[in-house]
């Protein structure tokens, strides 16, 4: 018999355009000088955790889809009563909730890296 684990492991992004754009804002900040002005003005560099800011589409493609397996899971771990509330699959219609979402999944993913 196969069974689930009680507990489902949080939905790191597993792409590379994700871990890219991660990388090169971990690179404006401690990266060398040469690196660092090789990307440029490090305010213009696409933030994950606010998708206005990914304009490129296949990169802004990539973290819809995360925000989805983010939302899948929340629901999972977090929603002991459907009837007290859930996130909703309209989600994506609703700023406030893409903006939430966006910094939870960030800060989840922050912490599963976290060694301390």
């Amino acid at each position: 018999m196969k069974t689930e684990p009680l507990v489902q492991p949080f939905p790191m992004p597993d792409s590379d355009l994700i871990r890219d754009a991660y990388w090169n804002l971990y690179l404006s900040e401690e990266g060398t000088e040469q690196q660092k002005e090789y990307l440029g003005d490090a305010s213009l560099l696409p933030r994950p955790w606010d998708i206005a800011t990914c304009t490129r589409p296949a990169l802004r493609c990539d973290i819809w889809q995360w925000y989805e397996d983010v939302v899948t899971w929340f629901n999972h771990e977090y929603v002991w009563d459907p009837a007290a509330g859930f996130i909703p699959p309209c989600w994506p219609l609703h700023p406030h909730l893409v903006h939430e979402i966006g910094t939870l999944a960030d800060q989840r993913r922050r912490v599963a890296l976290a060694i301390n």
